[in-house]
């Protein structure tokens, strides 16, 4: 059994022995899944993954994974997908960030891990935003546009508590051998909240996110030049553009509004963004 995926311009094929898995596996990249495959794979985009009392993930000739916890094996296939793009994805610059975009426009949300984009973004789409990515920003460097790469939110179980109903823009994944007790949970966007993977769009507001609960919610001015600066420590990929990765930070802030937003509260957090 295979399934087929084309990520930007990357074909990635996943074969293995369990149904389940690769209905799981197609949860996670839904929107890049192909029925009509690019056979122009090598050894490092093709994967099989066999399910049993120890599972293996193997690429090309090497096993590269083992685990007899099922959950181990999806997640570390998910990473290393993750991986892979990072390290092919050379003609666009990449930065850690959550995107989602309102009347034709991008608000870039770059934070740190656990620094409540996720959840942020969660709230901005039960408030009639499109979403885009809430991990990687995939941004061309010559339009300064931002594709989508619409992943699952990936949710701690606290976060879910926050919101009484995900339907209609969004729902909890069930796993395979996945309690409500487990940390993270895959929600997935559903379409109707999701900008098409192939419309970029151009960013107008840049906004660092940083979840604090125990400060009140407010949304500030920060100059360029710090924008730049912290755009930088959030680039995946600023060492492969060498001395034009500021270039391209550079314009790409000369042409947005730049601002950190700290909160406490989702809900005060969206009124801040919708007004701008």
């Amino acid at each position: 059994m295979i399934v087929h995926f084309q990520i930007f311009d990357i074909p990635i094929r996943i074969e293995s022995n369990s149904h389940q898995f690769l209905h799981d596996v197609g949860n996670i990249f839904h929107y890049f899944k192909v029925t009509r495959p690019n056979l122009d794979l090598d050894n490092g985009t093709a994967f099989r993954v066999s399910i049993d009392h120890t599972s293996t993930i193997a690429c090309g000739n090497d096993i590269i994974y083992r685990s007899s916890d099922y959950r181990y094996i999806l997640e570390y296939l998910e990473y290393t997908i993750y991986t892979l793009l990072v390290d092919r994805l050379r003609d666009y610059y990449l930065i850690h960030a959550g995107v989602v975009a309102h009347d034709d426009k991008a608000i870039l949300l770059p934070g740190r891990s656990g620094g409540g984009k996720t959840t942020l973004i969660a709230g901005l789409l039960k408030n009639s935003f499109r979403y885009l990515t809430d991990e990687i920003g995939v941004i061309d460097p010559h339009t300064l546009e931002v594709y989508p790469f619409p992943k699952p939110l990936n949710m701690k179980i606290g976060s879910l508590s926050l919101f009484d109903n995900f339907q209609p823009e969004m729902e909890v994944i069930k796993k395979n051998e996945m309690s409500i007790e487990d940390k993270i949970h895959h929600v997935f966007v559903n379409s109707g909240s999701v900008r098409a993977i192939d419309k970029p769009v151009a960013v107008g507001d840049i906004v660092f996110v940083r979840y604090n609960p125990n400060e009140k919610s407010t949304l500030t001015s920060i100059s360029r030049a710090n924008a730049i600066f912290e755009l930088a420590r959030c680039s995946f990929n600023h060492y492969r553009f060498k001395e034009k990765a500021i270039e391209i930070l550079e314009s790409l802030v000369r042409g947005c509004q730049c601002y950190q937003l700290k909160f406490s509260q989702v809900g005060e957090a969206v009124n801040l963004l919708k007004d701008l």
